[in-house]
C-alpha cells in the first residue's frame, strides 16, 4: 500500500495549482524527433527545480517536409504518436511528474510551416496538443485557439502568465496589412493585461522586437507589433518569453514606457548552427542587428530560466545549456521593470538605420580588415614567390 502511495507522483503529472507561489519558471523550444535526441537537457531542467515549465512551440515536429520549400501535415495517429513519444521520453517524463508544465504552440506542433488560420487541421492540432499538456478538461476549450492565462500566488508575489496563441488567427505571413492574433484574441489580451500580476509573463512562439532584422525570421504583423506596444505602454513589470529562431539571446528595449525585457529559447535538439554550420556566423552577427540585445546570441542547445527573489525583488533572467550552466545571465529587479528606462540614442532612430548601421559597423570592424590582410598577402606572393 505504502509502495503504491509513494509511486502516485511518478503516475500522474503535476496539475496547474495557482494558489503556488512561483520563485523559479524554465522555458524552451524546438524539440525534433529526427535531430539526434538531447536526453540531458531534461534532466538538467528538472535538476534546477523549477516550479513551473512553459513550452514556447515546436514541442514536436508534426509536418512533414517537401522537397525542402514546404510541408504538409502528417495524418492524427501519426501526429499523436510523436506526442506520446515525447512524453514517454525518461527526461521529459520526470519533469512533468515533477513540475507543473503548460505551453503554447508555434508553426511545427501547430500542424504546418509558418501555420496560419487557413490551416484546415486546426481543432484536432488543438486537441492533440490538449491532450500532450493533459487538460483535456482545459479552459481553454472554451474558445478558438488555444490561448490562456494563469495567476500564480497572492498580491505582493503573483506571476501572472499569459500564453498568446500566435498561430490559430494569424493572417498569411507576406500580408503587409495583417493582423497576428485576431479580434477576439486582442480583447481578451486587453483585458488580462488590465489585471496584472506584481510580475506579468507574456509568452509565445515568435520573437517580438524582431522587426528591423533584415533576415526574414517569421515575425509579428507589424500592426499587431505596434499594438502590443501600445499595451505594454500602460502595464509595467512585462517579461516577453519566445522561440522559433534555434538560438537564444535576452533583448531589452529601452524605447518605451517600461523596459521590456524578452528571452528567447529556442533549440533544445538543434540550433542554426547544427543546421547551417560556420556560415550562419555571418547572419547571426554580421547581418541582425543588436539594438535590443543585452549579450550575445547563443547557437547551442539551450533552455531558458527565470528566477525571482520575493525578499529583495531581484530577477534572474538565463540562457542554460544542455547541463543547466550558465550560457548567458542578465539580472534585473521588480523595481526596474516598473520604472522609466533610460532610452538609448536609437530609439529615435528608424529601424532601417539602426540596421544599415550594424551592417557598416561590421563591414568596417571585420570584413575590410580580413580584405586588406588578403591583399597584403596577394601583394607579397607577387613581389617575393612565383607563386602568384
Amino acid at each position: 500500500m505504502w509502495t503504491f502511495l509513494l509511486l502516485i507522483p511518478w503516475i500522474f503529472s503535476l496539475r496547474i495549482d495557482e494558489s503556488k507561489t512561483l520563485s523559479k519558471i524554465a522555458f524552451g523550444s524546438c524539440h525534433h524527433h529526427k535531430r539526434p535526441p538531447n536526453p540531458k537537457i531534461f534532466y538538467s531542467i528538472t535538476n534546477w527545480s523549477p516550479d513551473l515549465y512553459i513550452w514556447l512551440g515546436d514541442s514536436v515536429y508534426a509536418d512533414i517536409p517537401y522537397f525542402y520549400i514546404a510541408t504538409y501535415p502528417r495524418n492524427l495517429s501519426s501526429w499523436k504518436q510523436l506526442y506520446d513519444n515525447l512524453k514517454e521520453n525518461p527526461g521529459y517524463k520526470e519533469l512533468r511528474n515533477t513540475t507543473m508544465v503548460t505551453g503554447v504552440w508555434d508553426d511545427h506542433d501547430y500542424g504546418i510551416n509558418d501555420g496560419d488560420k487557413n490551416f484546415i487541421l486546426k481543432k484536432e492540432a488543438k486537441t492533440l496538443y490538449l491532450e500532450f499538456l493533459e487538460e483535456e478538461n482545459s479552459k481553454r476549450l472554451g474558445h478558438e485557439g488555444i490561448y490562456d492565462s494563469y495567476t500564480f500566488g497572492k498580491k505582493g508575489k503573483s506571476i501572472k502568465i499569459i500564453l498568446i496563441d500566435i498561430r490559430s488567427f494569424r493572417d498569411n505571413k507576406w500580408d503587409s496589412e495583417g493582423d497576428s492574433l485576431g479580434e477576439d484574441q486582442w480583447k481578451w489580451l486587453e483585458k488580462e493585461l488590465n489585471n496584472p500580476g506584481d510580475i506579468t509573463i507574456l509568452a509565445n512562439g515568435l520573437q517580438i522586437n524582431a522587426q528591423e532584422r533584415w533576415i526574414k525570421t517569421e515575425r509579428w504583423h507589424r500592426k499587431s507589433y505596434q499594438k502590443l506596444l501600445y499595451l505594454l505602454n500602460k502595464t509595467p513589470g512585462v517579461i516577453l518569453l519566445s522561440g522559433d529562431v534555434h538560438m537564444g539571446e535576452i533583448l531589452k528595449n529601452t524605447c518605451e514606457n517600461f523596459p521590456i525585457y524578452e528571452i528567447t529559447s529556442s533549440g533544445m535538439t538543434h540550433t542554426a548552427f547544427t543546421t547551417f554550420g560556420p556560415l550562419v556566423w555571418i547572419p547571426a552577427y554580421g547581418i541582425m542587428s543588436f539594438t535590443y540585445n543585452t549579450g550575445p546570441r547563443i547557437l547551442k542547445f539551450n533552455f531558458g530560466t527565470i528566477e525571482v527573489d520575493w525578499n529583495t525583488g531581484d530577477i534572474e533572467m538565463a540562457i542554460r545549456d544542455s547541463e543547466g550552466k550558465y550560457l548567458f545571465l542578465e539580472k534585473t529587479s521588480i523595481g526596474e521593470l516598473y520604472s522609466k528606462p533610460k532610452k538609448s540614442y536609437l530609439c529615435e532612430k528608424s529601424e532601417a538605420y539602426r540596421s544599415s548601421a550594424h551592417i557598416l559597423a561590421m563591414l568596417l570592424v571585420y570584413l575590410f580588415p580580413i580584405a586588406e590582410i588578403c591583399i597584403a598577402i596577394l601583394i607579397f606572393l607577387r613581389k617575393y614567390s612565383r607563386s602568384y
